[in-house]
């Protein structure tokens, strides 16, 4: 009896062992699965705000290594996860880009842009289990069915036409899609006469790469990668406007040898030269408004720094929420009301 309880006991060890190891290794695993997503996760959105910089799109080969020098990773830590295996970045083969719309990457975008992005798509995939099959770590000869294979395929589900020994479930994607980088933006002359032709340039930086050009045709319509610069001259040269990208769908059109938002016989006009902060920037600003060394107006007894603060943040948020006729004339009164108390200004001038 006595080597019987043992034997039982000995089992019931050796089993409760096995499962706290396989419970372990188990969330082992499923660590190593989610930091692997988050990790993927980052590098697409460097990857985004790369692309919005530099104002151009690297070939795949390349990207991770470039990545690296802006996310605060090493080349290694870039290109290859903690599993030890290198990750793959794969383009669309019918990828579309450019002026013709048919280029795939590199893209480095010029004053022409391009047509509507055709399958602006990249995938980045990774295993935190066995290696990936050389074919997609390679990329270069994957067919447009494996890669809208993969790009479809759930999370935990071998793609198909798959010849990989490893688990679905280690299998990483990364889906990026490049369509919402761009913006369409059409430019345009009131009329076929040198009085309306205005110039324009398009650039990466606020400095123009190239001289400001007259448009290709009377009615320019291209897509643009978001936070581009455009800059627009009058029929004299001088810089009119300049605007960092943003918004889809902008219209500009030149009258009279001046530049206006819209079609032109009623749009405004643009200007004065501007450029859209960014909210690093607004917060620096406003950090330097609130320091100690910056006085108030003497007279000020109602309104301190912190009211003033509050209501151009409330106005922004209406503009950017809620932008309805009563609910933007009630904030910017509120504004109003608070930038009289604080300075002491004539609401009633211009």
């Amino acid at each position: 009896m006595a080597l019987t309880a043992l034997v039982a006991l000995l089992f019931v060890v050796t089993t409760a062992a096995l499962t706290a190891g396989f419970v372990l290794i188990r969330h082992y695993d499923l660590v190593s699965r989610q930091e692997e997503k988050i990790a993927m996760a980052e590098l697409r959105q460097t990857l985004e705000r790369f692309v919005m910089d530099a104002g151009n799109i690297p070939p795949p080969v390349q990207t991770l290594g470039l990545l690296s020098m802006c996310s605060g990773l090493s080349r290694e830590q870039a290109e290859v996860n903690r599993a030890g295996n290198p990750r793959a970045l794969i383009a669309d083969p019918g990828m579309g880009l450019g002026p013709q719309g048919t280029g795939g990457l590199p893209y480095a975008q010029n004053r022409f842009g391009s047509l509507p992005p055709l399958r602006p798509r990249l995938l980045l995939v990774s295993s935190v289990g066995a290696p990936l099959p050389e074919e997609i770590i390679t990329g270069a000869t994957l067919r447009q069915k494996d890669f809208d294979a993969i790009w479809s395929t759930p999370q935990g589900i071998m793609p198909a036409d798959w010849e990989w020994e490893g688990d679905p479930n280690d299998l990483c994607v990364e889906q990026i899609h490049l369509g919402p980088l761009f913006t369409e933006v059409t430019l345009r002359y009131y009329a076929d006469d040198a009085s309306h032709f205005g110039t324009y340039a398009v650039a990466s930086h606020p400095v123009p790469n190239d001289l400001p050009a007259l448009l290709s045709t009377n009615t320019f319509r291209t897509h643009l990668l978001r936070g581009s610069f455009l800059s627009l001259y009058g029929t004299d040269g001088a810089l009119q406007f300049r605007d960092i990208l943003q918004d889809d769908g902008l219209i500009y059109t030149c009258r009279d040898g001046v530049w206006h938002r819209g079609m032109g016989n009623l749009g405004s006009r643009v200007g004065p030269v501007i450029r859209h902060p960014t909210p690093e920037e607004f917060s620096d600003c406003v950090a330097a408004f609130m320091s100690p060394e910056v006085p108030l107006w003497s007279d000020n007894d109602s309104a301190g720094k912190e009211d003033l603060v509050l209501a151009l943040l409330q106005f922004l948020q209406t503009g950017a929420e809620d932008n309805q006729g009563g609910a933007m004339d009630e904030a910017q009164e509120e504004l109003i009301d608070v930038l009289v108390a604080f300075t002491g200004a004539n609401p009633n001038k211009p």
